[in-house]
């Protein structure tokens, strides 16, 4: 019976691994293992009226070219920044915009306040005045019963040192013109931070010690059989 439990414990361990690696993502970064779908956002228009990308130091781009350029950029590594994922969901179900035009300017300020008023909106640490400052792309259309809707991926400012939140809202447009926040997914990721590290870091601490432990368990076993058999020899 011990023997096979020091041969099971290597999977024992590989098991805790990948379960502490799975926990830290989703205390850090807010998802488990790897970042959830933009599919889920995108199917809620069945057709795109206008696409606009509001950048910090840019400019609003807007229409077909913003989505394609947006969704070519697009980045599914865990912890890395989430920009691009909904315009490549909509690029893959051939939901592009019908206008060219951008958008109001006024869309990005009454989306920023639709996820404050549902009290999602982060606060920055001590010296990150910048955090509740949204950018990112908006797609205005039509969901299957015709009703205006907006889709948002919105990334904020720093939260801390390279830390940064990340809204994907959907809006449904009353007849005067109000938003209301129907759904919305939140995470984290990080620019010159941990990015694509956080996995490795966590299963080497959690593993390493373990495996120690294993094979310090594994060599006195041992040692114990031959200093058995020796004494047995001798007698």
């Amino acid at each position: 019976m011990f023997k096979r439990l020091l041969f099971l414990a290597p999977l024992a361990i590989l098991a805790f691994a990948l379960a502490a690696v799975a926990l830290a993502s989703r205390l850090y970064w807010g998802y488990w293992l790897t970042p959830p779908s933009a599919s889920g956002a995108a199917a809620c228009l069945a057709s795109v009226e206008t696409f606009t990308t509001y950048s910090r130091n840019a400019p609003p781009s807007s229409g077909s070219v913003a989505l394609l350029h947006a969704a070519a950029q697009a980045d599914y590594t865990s912890g890395e920044n989430p920009r691009g994922r909904v315009a490549a969901a909509l690029a893959q179900r051939r939901l592009l915009p019908s206008s060219p035009t951008a958008s109001d300017a006024s869309l990005r300020t009454s989306i920023t306040s639709a996820i404050e008023a549902a009290g999602a909106l982060k606060l920055g640490s001590p010296g990150y005045p910048y955090a509740t400052d949204l950018y990112g792309s908006v797609a205005v259309g039509r969901d299957l019963q015709g009703k205006h809707v907006v889709v948002a991926a919105f990334s904020g400012g720093e939260v801390s040192n390279d830390h940064y939140p990340y809204y994907e809202a959907v809006l449904a447009v009353s007849p005067n013109g109000q938003l209301s926040l129907s759904r919305l997914r939140f995470y984290w990721y990080d620019v010159a931070g941990i990015e694509g590290l956080l996995g490795c870091l966590t299963a080497f601490i959690v593993a390493v010690p373990l495996l120690l432990l294993w094979l310090v368990t594994v060599t006195f076993h041992l040692v114990n059989i031959f200093w058995r058999r020796h004494a047995r020899r001798a007698a």
